[in-house]
């Protein structure tokens, strides 16, 4: 269920795209919340959810957005660097054009295509040892079970 704007409560998007041999795109945010996560970002104001994912791949990929459709659309509890109590989320995925580049290096340490199984293993890690496997708890505890990734 996607609640109205509350104060305490933030409006964000992530990105699912998929190379040709099958890899997803991740990113390691070195900001809160820290780690390995999909391309994501906060909806801003007079944004709609698919406008803010097209502004969020460029600006964080160079990626320009061909097609989306939304796969995942839920309230997802937990803080970020705004202070927020949680979000309601909109994850798409995404068909985009272009080369992904590192666009944000003062936000983010890579992006790149990975495979599932190396995105597993790193959230299995990361459940073990958050500290040594950072990873987004947005994905890791709540999108990628919600889709069945892990």
């Amino acid at each position: 269920m996607i609640r109205e704007e509350n104060m305490g409560i933030g409006k964000s998007v992530g990105a699912i795209i998929i190379d040709l041999d099958g890899k997803y795109l991740v990113q390691y945010r070195l900001k809160h919340p820290m780690g390995l996560a999909m391309p994501a970002g906060h909806i801003d104001k007079g944004e709609t959810p698919k406008q803010a994912i097209e502004r969020e791949l460029l600006e964080e990929t160079n990626l320009k957005v061909v097609s989306t459709a939304v796969m995942f659309q839920k309230f997802v509890p937990g803080d970020c660097e705004k202070d927020h109590a949680g979000h309601d989320w909109w994850v798409f995925y995404v068909v985009t054009e272009g080369v992904p580049r590192l666009m944000e290096p003062a936000k983010h340490k890579f992006v790149k295509f990975m495979s599932s199984a190396k995105i597993r293993d790193y959230v299995k890690r990361y459940k073990s040892d958050p500290k040594r496997y950072p990873c987004d708890p947005n994905w890791a505890d709540y999108i990628f079970p919600a889709l069945d990734f892990l």
